[in-house]
Parts: structure tokens; sequence; C-alpha cells
């Protein structure tokens, strides 16, 4: 927000029952990424909803700058 007001809070989903997030290393699927120095090469987004349930999606990461 602008100096001297106050931020506005705007619900983008309703019905939001769980988020929880995954990252893809060398040794698997695991529930927390702690490598400072390398990106993961995957990361999972599972969000459970009320209206549809558990919708999951995963998304590849570039772990190398182009050269």
């Amino acid at each position: 927000p602008a100096i001297g007001t106050e931020a506005t809070v705007v619900p983008l989903l309703d019905g939001v029952r769980g988020f929880t997030l995954r990252f893809f290393g060398q040794r698997g699927w695991q529930a927390a990424w702690e490598d400072a120095e390398q990106l993961p090469a995957g990361v999972e987004v599972t969000l459970t909803l009320d209206d549809y349930g558990q919708l999951r999606w995963r998304f590849l990461l570039a772990t190398e700058a182009p050269s």
C-alpha cells in the first residue's frame, strides 16, 4: 500500500481446506527444500477445496542457466 494507507485484503479463493508444497530433487519428493545453493528440479502444489476436492499441479524448474 501507499504510505499512510492501509492494505486491502482480497480473498482469491474461497473454501480452501488445505495447501501443501513438495519439492523434487536428487532424493525424490520432499516436504521441505533446504539447499540454498540450488533450486529444486520441480515443485508440486496441492490444494484441497470444498467444491472440487484435491487438486494437484507439478511444475518443472530450470536447474541450470542457459548458455
